[in-house]
């Protein structure tokens, strides 16, 4: 852009001189002749006359043409500038913004900050007012937790006792039904030979053992255990 209005200024300008350094040799032609004849006539005066008013015509335009051209060069450089300024006092704006916001910070904040600093060893009051409510309630619990731990200790040595009871007893009926197995009244069944009739005997020896005085569980078991020998055998 300012090559382009640089080299139209150029042309214009050598133009608008060309004319005016036309005009001022025909002035200064026609003053030499008019020198040369000693004596000035009246045609030689109009034309003299008329040449002093070209160059001054010539002049005058030359004369705006750079004032003006001078004005525009200043315009675009303002504005350019201008362009320049206007960022640069928007970002001036945030950062002003931005300080403002900090003073008011600091301005709303620093004393109490240094009443901070100066009472640093000690906590503040609410804290203190907290920490002596749940201390006041911590004491409250442990005296309770006195009262109570007798009969706590109490209800967990019966809830012990009594599981300790159902483990023994079922301990207890296993071992009944280890005894029962171990009975030396009851003979040993030996292994099926194709001598021996095997159903009569296993039938009587269920016989012999119904006719027994057992728990009924404990005839029902003996029946299953004599039933799976026999479909063994």
């Amino acid at each position: 852009m300012e090559e382009s209005e640089q080299k139209k200024f150029l042309q214009q300008h050598k133009a608008r001189s060309e004319t005016y350094s036309k005009a001022a040799a025909n002035m200064k032609k026609y003053r030499k002749k008019g020198n040369k004849g000693g004596g000035k006539t009246g045609l030689a005066t109009d034309k003299e006359l008329k040449n002093m008013q070209i160059l001054e015509e010539e002049k005058s335009k030359l004369d705006r043409f750079c004032e003006q051209s001078l004005k525009n060069a200043m315009t675009q450089e303002r504005r350019r500038y201008g362009f320049v300024l206007e960022r640069q006092c928007s970002l001036a704006k945030h950062y002003l913004a931005y300080h403002n916001a900090g003073v008011s910070s600091y301005g709303r904040n620093l004393d109490e900050w240094q009443d901070v600093a100066r009472t640093r060893e000690y906590l503040p009051e609410s804290v203190e007012n907290m920490f002596a409510l749940k201390l006041r309630q911590l004491s409250i619990w442990q005296d309770d937790d006195n009262f109570s731990s007798e009969t706590i200790l109490d209800d967990d040595r019966i809830s012990i006792s009594s599981q300790l009871r159902k483990t023994k007893s079922m301990d207890a009926s296993c071992l009944d039904i280890r005894s029962i197995n171990d009975v030396s009244s009851l003979k040993p069944l030996s292994r099926a030979k194709s001598e021996f009739n095997i159903n009569s005997s296993n039938n009587s020896l269920v016989q012999v053992l119904s006719k027994k005085v057992f728990p009924l569980d404990l005839k029902n078991v003996f029946k299953r255990k004599i039933s799976k020998i026999i479909s063994n055998n």
